[in-house]
């Protein structure tokens, strides 16, 4: 009996134990926002296996265990996050969002000056050049935005900023003109000359109400601007 046992014993430990099953996860990370492929994600599963995305946002993550993994994604200026995946087979495609950690925006005419406060009376920190990026705090004031850029703080005027991420409501007019007091009539409120961003502060018909870097508010006709 007790050599039959150790038989048996000597049997199952012959037998080749089953190699755990692998697969891929491949995918392609977006912005949330923007839908736009981003590249240069870290993306990682625990910590032994990692990969960066390529340029079109692709990335593959291969030898990992069936079942439940929970993928790690990390890239400047953007939210941290994870995403568990259940592996069932060889072969898996996903698709990743990534939120904005930053409120982000650009300039859209040469030489935006970045005051230390938010008037047109400010002092001059930075003049920015078109298409510059800035970052956006969510501190606003009579059409003035703070932002961050090359690691000062001040003021630009939101007139002549774009952003995906914050609704800046902008307009730039395209030939001079006066600014009323009411829309289509009442008395001369200011002037407003063509290239000139304003903040628009609510329409009425086809006139609409703006506040100028200088503070100056009044009603222009919805043609004479674009956004």
């Amino acid at each position: 009996m007790t050599v039959f046992l150790l038989s048996l014993v000597m049997l199952f430990a012959c037998v080749p134990k089953e190699t755990p099953k692998a697969g891929t996860i491949l995918g392609v990370i977006f912005d949330s926002q923007s839908n736009e492929v981003l590249g240069d994600v870290k993306v990682s599963s625990g910590t032994t296996l990692f990969t960066t995305s390529s340029e079109r946002g692709v990335f593959q993550l291969s030898m990992l265990p069936y079942g439940q993994t929970t993928l790690s994604f990390a890239k400047a200026l953007y939210k941290s996050t994870t995403r568990t995946i259940t592996l069932v087979e060889e072969k898996i495609f996903v698709e990743v969002l990534l939120e904005r950690d930053q409120i982000l925006a650009t300039t859209v005419v040469e030489e935006v000056k970045v005051r230390a406060a938010p008037m047109q009376a400010g002092e001059i920190l930075e003049v920015l050049p078109k298409g510059a990026q800035v970052v956006l705090t969510k501190e606003e004031n009579m059409g003035w935005y703070r932002l961050q850029f090359n690691g000062k703080n001040g003021w630009a005027w939101g007139g002549y900023l774009r952003s995906s991420d914050l609704s800046i409501p902008s307009l730039i007019v395209i030939e001079d003109c006066k600014l009323l007091q009411q829309p289509g009539g009442g008395e001369e409120a200011g002037e407003a000359y063509a290239g000139l961003g304003v903040i628009r502060l609510e329409s009425k018909d086809n006139w609409i109400r703006v506040i100028l870097p200088s503070g100056v508010e009044g009603w222009l006709e919805a043609k004479r601007t674009t956004s």
